[in-house]
């Protein structure tokens, strides 16, 4: 498997794994505060006097919320990387990595889906491939760095 030994060909491995899990962490709180603002719009429609609103209400209520739990528990595995970036512990690196596997392994299946059964715009599939194509990048420049930890097989490495 591939080693890198920049980040982007240019940036210090341990600084790129900083950026990218710092970045990461902006967009999982951008997330949140918008799925707050989403629930309160969907309060909104819940209270209105139209069954329709209250409908779509009730959906938006229940998408926000979803997605506010998923974005969660990213949160929580972002967090056990920046600290094991921080005090240089292979085994939370590595349960970070199985994490974003996982996920992306999932977020591929549900494009392959959606591709099949709604026929998106070439625009959309576009740019879940460019996403698909990015993380796999971050994910292997992660790697990288937890490669040269030292971080062997244990999946506590060094923690």
């Amino acid at each position: 498997m591939w080693v890198f030994e920049n980040c982007c060909f240019c940036i210090d491995l341990k600084t790129g794994c900083f950026i990218i899990a710092y970045l990461q962490l902006v967009g999982e709180i951008i997330i949140s505060t918008l799925m707050f603002l989403g629930i309160g719009a969907a309060q909104v429609l819940i209270n209105s006097s139209d069954p329709d609103h209250r409908a779509a209400g009730a959906t938006l209520m229940a998408l926000c919320a979803v997605t506010l739990l998923f974005v969660a528990v990213l949160l929580a595995f972002t967090i056990v990387l920046l600290v094991g970036l921080h005090k240089n512990k292979s085994g939370h690196v590595k349960i970070f990595l199985i994490y974003s596997v996982i996920f992306m392994l999932f977020y591929i299946v549900m494009t392959i889906v959606e591709i099949a059964v709604t026929a998106p715009p070439a625009q959309n599939i576009v740019t879940s491939v460019f996403y698909i194509l990015l993380d796999i990048y971050f994910l292997l420049v992660l790697r990288s760095y937890w490669v040269k930890m030292g971080s062997g097989n244990a999946l506590y490495g060094n923690a």
